[in-house]
């Protein structure tokens, strides 16, 4: 059945490929901060476009009759070093993007059947040892903190909505945007290998299975709550550097040492790059969701095959 979905954080290469996949059967109104700088791919989609600084005489006619909304906004975490500014920026395009919308949903006065709230496996912290799963508690770092706050923040949506989804993402799989593009490029360069300890955890995820959970949240209504976004099968950073160079037919025997990185990327290159965590998805695989993408070696030759 067609539904009006509302998507917030479109431009993205995750909230660009859920355009692709929910507007051919859906009715789909994205909130942007700028209509006029829209990608063209997005218009010819033919979905409406507003922001939250509309007027109330086009905000409530969009958002009528609105089933689903969809939150993906944040400011990139791996973009840019994280300088004090940045880190205000990581946390602020979050939790004000949902104090927006609620103050928004208070004052049209709408409830909707679905809220489904983008988060992060960074939420758990860190660790080599643990398997992480939706029942533990948060970790230490920023990102946990981030994931936190995001988190907490997201909990004000609830008045609103029958079923408040939140999705703790891993690392996603895509060859279209990405930290992907960014982890496979030493490789095609002959430089490729392990970074750091070599035995950081990398739980990831398909774009396509990211698709298709968000469809599977949207029509089965007994889900709700927290769900862990990534694959069944984490793999070691040495593992997935092996597994690159084999699909790529490229060494894999470079190893770039902690200090560099941390000296090259600061804080941001200590979390994102030296440390790491395996967290399974638990609740989705007791729900019932069937995940494409399993094992990273499935994943990998469907994005080298692309």
């Amino acid at each position: 059945m067609k539904k009006k979905i509302v998507l917030i954080g479109s431009t993205g290469f995750i909230g660009s490929s859920l355009v692709e996949m929910l507007s051919p059967d859906n009715e789909l109104v994205i909130f942007t901060r700028n209509k006029n700088v829209v990608n063209d791919t997005l218009r010819d989609k033919n979905v409406r476009f507003v922001s939250f600084t509309d007027p109330d005489e086009i905000l409530i006619p969009a958002m009528e009759n609105c089933k689903v909304i969809i939150n993906l906004a944040g400011a990139g975490i791996g973009d840019q070093r994280w300088t004090t500014a940045r880190k205000k920026e990581i946390l602020d395009s979050r939790v004000q993007t949902i104090l927006q919308l609620s103050n928004l949903l208070l004052r049209i006065k709408l409830n909707v059947e679905t809220i489904i709230q983008a988060s992060a496996i960074g939420y758990y912290g860190f660790s080599e040892y643990k398997a992480f799963t939706e029942n533990d508690e948060s970790g230490e770092g920023f990102l946990a903190e981030i994931a936190r706050k995001w988190e907490k923040s997201a909990n004000d949506l609830n008045p609103f909505t029958k079923r408040l989804i939140i999705m703790r993402l891993g690392v996603v799989l895509s060859d279209s945007g990405g930290a992907f593009p960014k982890m496979i490029a030493p490789f095609k360069f002959y430089i490729g290998g392990k970074l750091g300890t070599e035995k950081q955890w990398l739980s990831w995820i398909h774009l396509e299975d990211v698709q298709h959970a968000v469809k599977y949240f949207i029509d089965n209504q007994q889900c709700e709550g927290v769900y862990n976004l990534v694959s069944p099968k984490a793999v070691t950073n040495t593992d997935f550097a092996k597994m690159v160079g084999k699909c790529l037919h490229k060494p894999a025997i470079f190893l770039t040492p902690s200090f560099l990185i941390k000296i090259a990327f600061g804080k941001m290159g200590e979390e994102l790059l030296l440390k790491g965590a395996h967290v399974l998805p638990k609740r989705l695989t007791d729900a019932g969701f069937k995940f494409r993408f399993h094992k990273m070696e499935e994943a990998l030759e469907q994005l080298f095959d692309n």
